[in-house]
């Protein structure tokens, strides 16, 4: 085998990259940002690093990339568990210590395909069922609207009436609630699957030309010809249309593609000078936010720093503000939940709904797609074309995870079929 071109510098690409090149493969990776890492980008923050993509290795024993972690010297320090030191905070404050252990029961019992139905696919009506079935009357209201908004627009993707309730059904990723963070963030480990690779940054690829005989890329100052090619750019721009396909992807993918959709989930990071909440306090989940505002999270533990980090889906926002509108909002909020606090040391925020390199944070199955699209996905594109990323894995999508299993797969794929 003489060369394979890599699309894309994430997770995916990376180990793609990286497994190929153990094997004594020729690899270039090729990468329109001026950083590798994709949607995982850590960044120091007041003087700690905070991940403003993924953040977390979910359900550490159970993680199919806890193990690979170890095996690199990869440190992995245990946060705290979802529900551990969590508190609640509505339209008229702080909700009580036992309503809040309801949300927090109510998290860990919703279960997806117990409450299927094959009349309806939409995760806000199995939502619904659930309540009704299993939660007192006098908590209905606060637990459906919780459940919507942190399920729905929180983990799976956008407004709970248009996420597929088998969609949210088959994701594996939080079993147990347990989270853990890579020390030093997840650059570590993009670092280490970058060490020594030939990459290309700030190089754009607009067009992938393939036939049985192999493969040429193509763009603004580059043309790479190789044996094999693996397309790792995310979903969202995939469905932009690009990087242009001749001859066009198979109909199944292309279908695949139209029918899944991207989520947003945005981050706003503050640091302090000091602590100003309780030790004990490790996230607020916020109920009923017409900012789209889902949770506010202690980072302190793995920046070093006092860090706070508001999560939000500006798709579900009744007003989508400016960047320092948001922030504003969020220190108000902020001076609301705990009186005056001190000044902001440090911000960072993220924009990955606009960034034209991701075009969104991480894919979900809709209502009218299926855990199918994204194995379709994993399959070969053309006789020497590959597709990978998180979005392709669909028991993990939208993971780290699962965008390391897929450049496995596509390394695996290829040499198993060298020539």
């Amino acid at each position: 085998m003489r060369k394979v071109v890599v699309v894309g510098a994430g997770v995916a690409g990376l180990t793609a990259a990286a497994t190929l090149a153990e094997a004594g493969v020729d690899v270039v990776v090729v990468e329109a940002r001026d950083r590798i890492g994709g949607r995982t980008h850590t960044v120091d923050v007041g003087g700690g690093p905070v991940d403003l993509g993924a953040a977390w290795i979910h359900d550490p024993g159970n993680n199919p990339l806890s193990p690979y972690l170890a095996s690199i010297g990869c440190e992995v320090v245990p946060d705290a568990m979802w529900g551990q030191g969590m508190r609640a905070f509505g339209e008229d404050g702080w909700l009580s210590a036992a309503t809040t252990a309801t949300l927090v029961a109510s998290f860990y019992n919703f279960d997806p395909e117990a409450v299927s139905d094959a009349a309806s696919d939409r995760l806000d009506e199995g939502i619904d069922r659930f309540v009704h079935d299993h939660v007192p009357s006098r908590s209905r209201a606060v637990v459906g609207s919780f459940l919507g908004q942190f399920v729905g627009a929180g983990i799976t993707g956008d407004h709970p009436s248009e996420i597929a309730l088998s969609g949210a059904a088959v994701y594996e990723g939080e079993t147990t609630g347990h989270n853990s963070v890579v020390a030093g963030g997840y650059r570590v480990l993009v670092d280490l699957l970058a060490h020594g690779l030939d990459i290309e940054l700030s190089t754009v690829v607009t067009d992938v030309s393939h036939a049985p005989s192999g493969v040429v890329v193509t763009g603004p100052g580059v043309r790479i010809e190789a044996d094999w090619a693996v397309v790792t750019v995310p979903l969202g721009v995939l469905r932009s249309g690009s990087p242009r396909f001749t001859p066009d992807l198979p109909e199944e993918h292309r279908s695949a593609i139209s029918r899944l959709r991207t989520k947003r989930l945005e981050k706003v990071v503050l640091t302090f000078e000091e602590r100003f909440w309780d030790d004990d306090l490790t996230t607020v989940v916020l109920i009923d936010d017409e900012h789209g505002r889902l949770s506010v999270n202690d980072l302190s533990r793995s920046s070093g720093v006092p860090t706070l980090v508001g999560f939000a889906n500006p798709a579900i926002a009744a007003v989508e503000l400016d960047r320092d509108d948001t922030i504003g909002a969020w220190v108000d909020l902020l001076d609301r939940m705990f009186g005056t606090i001190p000044e902001v040391s440090a911000v960072a925020m993220t924009d990955w709904a606009e960034d034209p390199y991701a075009l969104g944070s991480y894919s979900y199955i809709p209502v009218g797609a299926s855990a199918n699209d994204m194995h379709t996905l994993a399959r070969p594109a053309g006789p020497r074309v590959l597709l990978a990323g998180e979005h392709t894995v669909p028991a993990y999508y939208g993971t780290v995870q699962a965008a390391w299993l897929s450049g496995h797969r596509a390394a695996s794929t290829i040499l198993d079929g060298r020539s």
